[in-house]
């Protein structure tokens, strides 16, 4: 990568994007103090909270820490796409590492982060490097465990990895500036797979490790426990990332296929026939009739198992 200190402020700018966690957002602080290393900031995009998130973070800002806080706020709720295209664009850190506004950092995340990518600054081709998450209350890792001290891999090779579970990147940031969210007018969300992938197609990859970063709270309300309700409230934009999915040539066929498939749950939970939804993606009617006959019975089978 060679990205040279000399055009950072900081190593590292840990960003959280907020609307309405100021009974969260908390922990998330509290655990940037008890980090072992503070060669960071923290960067606070507020989506247009309402809950005195603001007078909240000033009263942080006024007190005495051995970081930096940045805050940033909308005048209306935005989403989470624009609000991460805002991070990337106000960060002054090299690396920049996500915490969710209900999360919050292992003791050690900054310090692993930091040290980690030393290893990988001067080498072609990164993006940057990854931990994993962990519950939150048991502290246990969200996914599973590969094997070694670490895997170098795109996006698009990490389920050949058998890597599952949700993972804390910490990426460049000015690989983040140049592959933004797409923003379509009326939408508020896309799927994140949107700009790893795009970052992956331009030939980057990333050193990914076993040891737990992030701590991670899935809020009732929160888009991890509702992601298909809140993928239909934005079905424009899940139109295009399943279109972007479909045309990367990494992607091999069978999970293309499983792509279809969840677009047909998705379209027929949202009222969409078959001839319109499949050709909004530019898949054959009968692939994606098949596609969808599958999916559900996937999804049959997963009930079972549960009940």
């Amino acid at each position: 990568m060679g990205v040279s200190d000399e055009r950072w402020a900081l190593p590292l700018t840990v960003f959280t994007t907020t609307y309405n966690r100021a009974h969260t957002l908390g922990r998330t602080y509290r655990s940037l103090q008890a980090q072992t290393c503070f060669e960071f900031e923290w960067l606070v995009v507020d989506d247009g909270s309402t809950d005195g998130t603001e007078d909240l973070v000033g009263e942080w800002m006024a007190e005495s820490n051995p970081f930096r806080i940045r805050y940033d706020k909308v005048e209306e709720n935005e989403g989470l796409t624009r609000a991460y295209n805002r991070a990337f664009e106000l960060a002054e850190g090299r690396l920049m590492l996500g915490c969710g506004s209900d999360d919050f950092l292992e003791p050690n995340a900054c310090e692993s982060v930091l040290r980690w990518e030393s290893a990988i600054r001067d080498l072609p081709g990164y993006a940057g490097v990854a931990g994993a998450c962990g519950d939150a209350d048991t502290g246990e890792l969200l996914g599973n465990r590969f094997k070694g001290d670490f895997v170098d891999v795109s996006w698009f090779e990490v389920h050949k990895h058998g890597m599952v579970g949700d993972k804390a990147e910490a990426l460049y940031t000015d690989i983040l500036r140049r592959h933004k969210y797409p923003e379509i007018e009326g939408e508020r969300f896309i799927p994140e797979l949107a700009l790893w992938f795009d970052i992956a197609a331009e030939g980057y990859k990333v050193r990914w490790r076993n040891e737990i970063l992030v701590r991670v709270e899935y809020s009732a309300d929160g888009i991890s426990k509702n992601f298909d309700d809140t993928i239909l409230e934005n079905y424009r934009g899940f139109i295009y990332y399943t279109k972007k999915l479909l045309g990367y040539k990494q992607i091999d066929r069978v999970l293309k296929f499983k792509y279809v498939g969840y677009f047909a749950h998705i379209s027929h939970k949202k009222g969409i026939c078959d001839r319109e939804a499949c050709g909004s993606i530019g898949v054959s009617l009968p692939l994606y009739k098949l596609a969808k006959l599958l999916g559900r019975l996937r999804f049959e089978k997963l009930k079972s198992k549960s009940v």
